[in-house]
């Protein structure tokens, strides 16, 4: 029988843990707003020197375009894109056509969805792990660098990071014992998310692959359930992105999301090895290259460039990157194991450095060169002492994240939610997979919410080995 005192413990814990929740939320806000104020984006100089730079620029002339003529096209009667999915564009001209053709609004408005996202990460290690795992798994998120930086750039990414995690959040509640029409609901609801997270960044496209997987492994023992949930979650999927494929096999002939798969193959997969082979090149220089190898040979097999639509140049580039990988296979390989290991190593202070306007060095660019050692003296001579201390204290909350995420891994496998355990890694090694060669930190980001589970479990481990220490000395 419930005593008065049993109630009144629950009663606690519940204030308790939502105390936890109200300072990990109000932190992931400040910290995002306190950049924010530092940019000043609604200032000219910095909108102009700091925000609106490669990717960014596109994005927002893709988003005016759109709140103005509805079309979806880098200028008032340009030819409509295959490069970019719609929902980015679609997010910023909303706010644009409330506030006008001014990121700084869109910006203010990731914050808030980066902090929802926070949020959510915190309900779904909650249901799964604990409130001491929620806790600390929510707030490596809230102070996680590279997170506060996207927040407050106009790129994607923090759009398609919560779209990412809200997937997460529906599709983790196969793993807490619901069935029959809950898991259908739960597994719809994922699928739903995910899909307009590819709607947002075309790299997502695949994920149904890890979906996949983990719904075989775990439901091994009832194939006919599995085959349910993975219908039910592919059905879902495909319908989001229908529409979108449909109007590209329309308008371009080519039932697909976009040409930033090829073009990536190119610019950040094939640039690293040409840019090895020839050493007195820049990153630039390597680029325009590549590109006018595609150029020459689609001259010679007879077809103009101009006369293609952006789906058969984009059928160019491609040949040509495997071509230039399947030439060095060795040296692809190289990159390709160095990129992925920068993507989680590099700090980020060159594009910290950019948005702030305390140091913009653009002679520094570690695509072409996959010796770390020789990367790490390279980045002390090109940053200045701002950014060498920034720096330092950004490789500080890295190092300790991933210390924390190796000494978890035993105890998660062993006494943790084993088919949730590998759905986290089977999406973090999926998002390491895809990012490739490049080396930029704006790759690990999708990666972040899925191992800051097993982060939140190895501090919650180390608390309980540092508990029972004291414990020992008192007795």
């Amino acid at each position: 029988m419930e005593t008065c005192f049993d109630i009144s413990t629950e009663a606690m814990k519940g204030k308790t843990r939502s105390r936890k929740v109200v300072y990990i939320v109000t932190l992931c806000i400040l910290l995002r707003l306190i950049l924010f104020v530092a940019v000043r984006p609604w200032e000219a100089q910095a909108l102009e020197e700091a925000v609106l730079r490669a990717d960014a620029k596109g994005y927002h002339q893709l988003s005016v375009t759109l709140s103005t003529t509805d079309r979806l096209a880098f200028r008032d009667g340009g030819e409509l894109t295959a490069l970019r999915t719609p929902l980015y564009p679609l997010f910023v001209s909303f706010w644009y056509g409330l506030f006008g053709p001014h990121p700084w609004p869109v910006i203010l408005m990731q914050g808030i969805l980066d902090t929802l996202s926070c949020f959510l990460l915190y309900c779904v290690f909650d249901r799964v792990a604990g409130e001491r795992v929620a806790t600390f798994g929510a707030l490596f998120y809230a102070i996680d660098p590279i997170l506060i930086l996207f927040t407050n750039t106009l790129y994607s990414d923090t759009l398609f990071v919560f779209l990412l995690v809200a997937g997460f959040f529906f599709f983790s509640r196969l793993f807490v014992d619901v069935s029959g029409r809950q898991a259908l609901i739960a597994v719809s609801a994922g699928a739903l998310f995910f899909g307009l997270a590819t709607l947002t960044r075309p790299i997502a496209q695949y994920l149904y692959v890890p979906v996949f997987a983990v719904l075989a492994i775990s439901f091994r023992h009832n194939l006919r359930r599995a085959v349910r949930l993975g219908l039910a979650f592919g059905l879902v999927f495909v319908l989001v992105l229908l529409p979108w494929l449909v109007r590209n096999e329309v308008r371009f002939g080519h039932f697909a999301l976009s040409t930033s798969g090829d073009l990536n193959l190119l610019l950040l997969y094939a640039t690293p090895v040409e840019a090895e082979i020839s050493r007195e090149r820049t990153i630039d220089d390597v680029q325009a290259g590549l590109v006018s190898e595609a150029r020459a040979l689609t001259l010679a097999e007879g077809a103009s460039p101009e006369r293609l639509n952006q789906f058969e140049r984009a059928h160019y580039y491609r040949r040509v990157a495997l071509r230039t990988i399947r030439r060095h296979p060795v040296t692809f390989i190289k990159h390709y194991v160095s990129g992925i290991l920068r993507n989680f190593v590099t700090p980020g202070t060159g594009s910290y450095g950019r948005i702030l306007q305390i140091a913009d060095d653009p002679g520094f660019d570690a695509m072409g060169s996959a010796n770390l050692f020789d990367l790490a003296v390279r980045w002390f001579r090109h940053r200045n002492v701002t950014q060498q201390i920034l720096g330092l204290f950004i490789l500080l909350e890295i190092g300790v994240s991933y210390l924390l995420m190796v000494i978890a891994l035993p105890t998660a496998w062993k006494r943790g939610n084993r088919p949730f355990f590998l759905f986290c890694v089977l999406l973090a090694l999926y998002f390491t997979a895809l990012a490739g060669p490049a080396g930029r930190p704006r790759f690990r980001l999708p990666v972040i919410p899925f191992y800051l589970y097993f982060v939140g479990m190895g501090a919650t481990v180390v608390l309980a080995k540092v508990g029972r220490l004291k414990s020992r000395r008192v007795a």
